[in-house]
């Protein structure tokens, strides 16, 4: 299918969940469980495998990642590739945040924690 853009692709592919406001991944996933999409590189000139999450954030936020940094989903939902539900941190406070959620010291009733 062709899409006019690929905020349009990715809103396609995913499902809006009114209750938490979850943009749910419906592609592909890697070994983790993390959202994957294949774009075109205009760099590379190739299709090249990326994550949705990222990309989402990139083009709906109009912000470049920056190297070396890493994306925590504010939700817990590592499914989710709203760009609201996601924050830019270190690898170092993203372990952080992940070991905490597991040890339940943040709230979990699908709250976004700013």
């Amino acid at each position: 299918m062709k899409y006019k853009s690929v905020q349009d692709r990715l809103i396609a592919n995913s499902f809006n969940d009114s209750e938490t406001g979850c943009w749910i991944w419906l592609g592909r996933f890697n070994n983790r469980f993390y959202p994957r999409i294949n774009i075109w590189s205009k760099q590379r000139h190739r299709c090249v495998t990326v994550y949705a999450h990222r990309l989402s954030y990139e083009i709906f936020k109009e912000e470049k990642i920056p190297v070396g940094m890493e994306l925590d989903h504010k939700c817990f939902n590592t499914s989710c590739i709203n760009p609201n539900h996601l924050q830019i941190v270190t690898g170092t406070k993203n372990l952080q945040l992940r070991f905490s959620r597991q040890r339940g010291s943040h709230d979990r009733q699908n709250k976004i924690v700013a």
